[in-house]
């Protein structure tokens, strides 16, 4: 069994189950694990073929850009529900504009970065974990 890590911490550590012998190439089919230790979580799954990446194939787009784009999403929310599990993050906290609201992504960013650099200084300057999204209304509320 070999593990591979992508060095992210909140990214899971993989283990090949399926690996050779020699532990160099990964057999042809076989399970896969997939373990976040920080988050205490894993998942497995069969895969039936293995085909190695050919170098012609470095950029290749997508036929089907509606499924990219929904697993990027599902590998963001499982990144981001690591982190929240790994760092005890178990509130919800609603930060909202008012008037007609902010929708510039730049001063969105300096003022989230800016309200929790006052609450980390408020709670004595220790590291503070957080996690925040932007939800743009466009019903022209803050």
């Amino acid at each position: 069994m070999v593990a591979v890590h992508s060095g992210d911490p909140w990214s899971p550590t993989r283990n090949l189950a399926s690996t050779s012998r020699s532990g160099r190439t990964p057999a042809r089919a076989g399970w896969e694990l997939c373990v976040c230790v920080a988050a205490g979580e894993a998942g497995g799954s069969f895969r039936y073929s293995y085909s190695p990446r050919r170098s012609y194939d470095v950029y290749c787009p997508s036929a089907d850009p509606a499924r990219t784009a929904a697993e990027a999403a599902r590998r963001a929310r499982a990144k981001l529900r690591r982190y929240c599990a790994a760092n005890g993050l178990n509130r919800l906290g609603t930060l909202t504009y008012r008037g007609d609201g902010c929708y510039d992504p730049k001063q969105l960013r300096q003022d989230v970065g800016e309200f929790f650099r006052r609450m980390r200084s408020g709670l004595g300057g220790k590291a503070l974990p957080y996690a925040w999204t932007a939800e743009w209304h466009m019903s022209g509320h803050g």
